[in-house]
């Protein structure tokens, strides 16, 4: 890992040079989920080269924020914790340094700091496991995750080091993370079906009203096949035209769902702020201003919403 920081501290922190020396790392981060049967633990295949910043859908488009749980997994390596302190370190011989992570999102509204360990000077090879659990329907847009070292407990100090207890010992960009939970796929719920004659994808609409039913499972999904011979490739995610499928199923559906909402059943989108947050009267307004969508038939429905989709992709790629 690599700092890109010109931040001046005031007092000593954890730079490249301590970097290298001690051999610290952050493997690779591993995310899962319950499926919606809540039967078995699915793993996020999470390509290595992947860095700071992570659109879940693009690596598994089954997930979904609405429905899913999201289970983070991060493990700290330090191979020689002794360099870090001492004289020649970031802290004194005998103080204590923690570990801790700032979680926060803007679009989620809320923030939070959970402390996840703390380590004296020693010789051994140290390694931390950090979990945590992100609940089904709590996340959305995008979250942030920003780790770092602080000052847990002083003993003694020097003049050129930290020596207030909560003063960080790191800089801002030891380990971002940023997770994108509002990717195209996760504007949908997913359920699956079992048919071995039956289509790969349909529409399950149960809502009675738009305005007042959750864009939830229970009022509208996705449901894909499993014993369709096709899914398996679908779900895989391992090429372009995997996920680009997969993004064509979710822009007919979204279509699909507008025409319903506006034309057949009428209802308005103009009143913005009388509309309830979470409604798929909410989410149809959303989806028509975020893609500019063109209202005026089904077709144009349809037209209009996959150009601006393909060409919202594009600008992302470039």
């Amino acid at each position: 890992m690599m700092l890109s920081t010109n931040q001046i501290a005031l007092y000593r922190k954890l730079n490249n040079e301590y970097i290298e020396k001690a051999k610290v790392r952050f493997e690779q981060l591993k995310l899962s989920y319950l499926t919606n049967d809540e039967e078995e633990i699915k793993e996020i295949e999470i390509s290595d080269e992947a860095l700071n910043s992570y659109n879940i859908n693009e690596f598994d488009s089954m997930w979904s924020p609405y429905d899913n749980n999201l289970k983070l997994e991060q493990k700290l390596v330090i191979d020689y914790p002794s360099v870090l302190f001492g004289e020649d370190g970031i802290t004194c011989e005998n103080n204590v340094i923690g570990l801790a992570v700032h979680i926060y999102s803007k679009t989620s509204s809320f923030q939070k700091t959970v402390e996840i360990a703390s380590f004296k000077k020693q010789e051994e090879r140290l390694e931390i496991d950090f979990d945590y659990n992100f609940e089904a329907s709590t996340i959305r847009g995008v979250v942030n995750l920003d780790f770092f070292f602080y000052l847990k407990e002083v003993n003694e100090t020097l003049p050129y080091m930290a020596n207030n207890k909560g003063m960080t010992l790191s800089y801002e960009d030891l380990n971002p993370i940023e997770l994108v939970v509002d990717g195209i796929g996760s504007s949908f719920p997913i359920s699956e079906f079992e048919d071995k004659e039956g289509p790969l994808w349909k529409i399950e609409k149960n809502w009675i009203s738009p305005d007042e039913d959750m864009l939830d499972a229970s009022n509208i999904s996705i449901a894909f096949n499993i014993k369709h011979p096709l899914f398996a490739e679908i779900k895989k995610e391992t090429r372009r035209i995997n996920s680009s499928y997969m993004n064509h199923i979710i822009v007919q559906a979204m279509a699909m769902i507008i025409q319903e909402v506006i034309i057949i059943e009428e209802y308005s989108i103009e009143e913005e702020e009388d509309l309830i947050s979470g409604t798929i009267l909410s989410a149809v307004s959303y989806w028509v201003k975020t893609f500019n969508i063109d209202l005026s038939d089904i077709f144009s429905i349809q037209n209009s919403l996959m150009k601006n989709i393909e060409n919202l992709n594009m600008e992302e790629e470039n």
